[in-house]
């Protein structure tokens, strides 16, 4: 891709061959997980029902974790994007354990608190979320997949706000599983702009930030957001719209597969699909190049479209402010 072009048919036809080879394998998996989502939708929402959120500490579920939460529920718990710990709810109760996490604790919060399945209302956990409450959104080292990851939590807090008052964004909310934020996976890697798109099975990668956007008196679209923590030449804003175009793409054929009905439902919509689909794709990154080229401008996919649009802010290390974006235009 050219540096000032974005061939956004070519983008797309690419990643739709890929897919459409490979379809076989990545139907029969997506149409598993669909399947296991919605027939232990009750168990997990039961279980969730037992343990509270504290900000900063965040709660993520996987496809995997989801697969097998008959029974048991497993969830990541996250600080600036960061796995720090792993709860586990069951009949008996909630316990949280930090085991598999102890060392980059040390490392990259000099977090000593060593927790075993101990309960999740216990002293020892309550002493574990309140260092990282008073830790003041802070990490030792800064390297840049850690950047990308707190970008992306700040991002779904502040789009995960109820009250439009208080959001930089309106009509905008995470896909989310039982209220928790869920890491949408793909089979295709498309997570360095510099290599050619490639097929990855159950590798692939996820979608940075995955939201419904629109509501009120318009209409209500998926949304690919890829995020970046730095704009610059050598990665503009271009590049990190392609690779939400290309996994947009997966989510077209996904929702148009023989299990997308089911997809349909766990990203939150009620009815029938659509004859006709609108997906957006959005860049979000901070405003030192401020592209608008691509806003608005809509693709044909089949029936179906894909529309373009950018999400700019300010970041300082540890917050943003002053957005601007396109969403809210149209």
């Amino acid at each position: 891709m050219a540096k000032d072009e974005l061939n956004v048919d070519n983008i797309i036809k690419e990643a739709q061959k890929l897919l459409i080879e490979n379809k076989t394998e990545w139907v029969e998996r997506y149409e598993g997980y669909a399947k296991a989502t919605l027939s232990h939708i009750a168990s997990i929402a039961k279980n969730r029902r037992k343990f509270h959120e504290y900000p900063p500490l965040r709660f993520y579920i996987s496809t995997t974790n989801v697969k097998n939460a008959r029974n048991m529920l497993l969830v990541d718990v996250r600080y600036r994007g960061q796995s720090v710990a792993t709860l586990k709810a069951t009949q008996t109760g909630v316990v949280i354990s930090t085991k598999r996490q102890n060392v980059n604790n040390k490392k990259h919060f000099n977090c000593n608190i060593e927790l075993s399945d101990v309960s999740w209302r216990g002293p020892e956990a309550q002493k574990f979320r309140e260092y990282f409450k008073t830790a003041e959104n802070t990490r030792n080292n800064k390297g840049k997949k850690n950047e990308e990851h707190n970008v992306e939590s700040l991002l779904l807090s502040e789009f995960s706000k109820r009250s439009s008052k208080d959001k930089p964004i309106r009509g905008i909310q995470p896909v989310k599983i039982c209220g928790m934020r869920f890491g949408m996976p793909t089979p295709i890697s498309a997570s360095d702009h510099k290599n050619p798109l490639r097929y990855a099975k159950q590798y692939g990668g996820g979608i940075d930030f995955f939201a419904r956007t629109g509501g009120g008196s318009h209409s209500t679209y998926l949304t690919i957001i890829e995020v970046k923590d730095e704009n610059k030449s050598t990665e503009p804003p271009k590049d990190a719209l392609k690779q939400a175009i290309q996994y947009a793409v997966f989510i077209r054929e996904l929702l148009r597969s023989d299990c997308g009905a089911d997809w349909y439902q766990i990203f939150g919509f009620s009815g029938k699909r659509p004859q006709s689909l609108m997906i957006r794709v959005a860049c979000a990154m901070p405003d030192d190049i401020l592209d608008e080229s691509f806003a608005n401008k809509t693709y044909p996919i089949g029936n179906d479209v894909i529309e373009c649009h950018y999400i700019y802010f300010k970041y300082d290390g540890k917050q943003l402010s002053n957005f601007q974006t396109s969403l809210l235009k149209g």
